[in-house]
């Protein structure tokens, strides 16, 4: 089973630098690393990010995944939605607080 959409044709991840990634996937998957720390979330790495989302060729129909802390989800979600609204958005969090604010938060 996946946890991919079954619409999804490509797909990106969004990850932070400490946290390496390694994927095997059925279809094409590119990968954004974004900096550790709450100073990263500013907009130009949504920038960042997007420019990525851009140069895979997402649409609405692929799915961003998020592996990170809250940083990432947070991070990954806001382009997702910036970029084409209505985007899948898978989050994978890392740590306790990233758990926490995409349960409660409804991120």
């Amino acid at each position: 089973d996946s946890f991919l959409p079954a619409t999804a044709r490509r797909a990106v991840i969004v990850t932070q630098q400490s946290i390496p990634i390694q994927v095997e996937t059925d279809i094409p998957c590119t990968t954004v690393v974004v900096g550790d720390g709450e100073q990263h979330k500013t907009l130009a790495t949504i920038e960042h990010v997007v420019r990525a989302f851009a140069a895979a060729g997402l649409n609405r129909n692929d799915v961003v995944i998020g592996v990170g802390g809250g940083l990432v989800t947070d991070v990954a979600g806001f382009a997702a939605a910036s970029w084409h609204r209505g985007t899948p958005v898978v989050h994978v969090s890392t740590s306790l607080v990233g758990m926490v604010d995409a349960a409660i938060g409804g991120k």
